[in-house]
């Protein structure tokens, strides 16, 4: 996981999700696979970075020959989100915004055309979620230091979606295991995917991916 300043998106640190949960107050996370390890270079940024982990987790499962992957960083990444599905909270288009809402809390994302004309017969599917929790600024005694207010996530994955994974032509909703594949009777050309909250807590969608054959 690899931690940016959300002032002027520089790069703070690389972190293991293992560390949950993790005071994050004024920055977010570029979301790196756990078997990912990207390397830091005085030159990086975030645009290279997230190019060289769609890359690394590609050369990781090289059976499949390509890959979408979505950060969820800006405008452009989280407008992949369907707003006419679901129940959700989007944010203001920044960093690590998505969130299902408890008990139902459910975000498709829209259609992805593979743009392989024979369409692919084999996918499978990766996404990172934590859950973010605020404790509030507040003065516990008179004349006392103020506590200030602290944003954690929390990357332990107790709290989790139900993902489903739909193509094209064959139009049936299936349940997407994370990095387990999914295969399909006929090659299907445009895969759609939907994330269902089933926690009492809102959970935030950081990242997907899907890879394809």
């Amino acid at each position: 996981m690899i931690i940016v300043n959300r002032k002027d998106n520089s790069l703070v640190q690389q972190v293991s999700s293992s560390l949950s949960p993790i005071s994050m107050n004024g920055r977010y996370f570029l979301d790196e696979p756990d078997f990912v390890k990207s390397t830091l270079s005085p030159s990086s940024t975030v645009s290279s970075l997230r190019t060289d982990i769609a890359n690394d987790i590609l050369d990781t499962y090289s059976t499949y020959r390509g890959i979408i992957y979505n950060p969820l960083l800006d405008n452009t990444d989280i407008s992949k989100i369907d707003t006419n599905y679901g129940f959700f909270s989007l944010g203001e288009s920044l960093p690590n915004s998505v969130k299902g809402y408890p008990k139902g809390g459910t975000f498709g994302i829209h259609t992805i055309n593979l743009t392989i004309p024979s369409g692919t017969d084999k996918i499978m599917v990766y996404w990172r979620s934590a859950t973010i929790s605020y404790s509030y600024d507040k003065s516990p005694l008179p004349s006392q230091p103020n506590s200030p207010i602290v944003q954690q996530y929390d990357l332990s994955g107790t709290d989790e979606f139900t993902v489903y994974a739909i193509g094209t032509p064959e139009s049936i909703y299936r349940t997407a295991n994370k990095l387990e594949s999914i295969s399909f009777s006929v090659p299907q050309t445009d895969i759609r995917l939907a994330f269902v909250n089933n926690s009492s807590k809102n959970i935030h969608l950081l990242a997907y991916a899907i890879l394809y054959v």
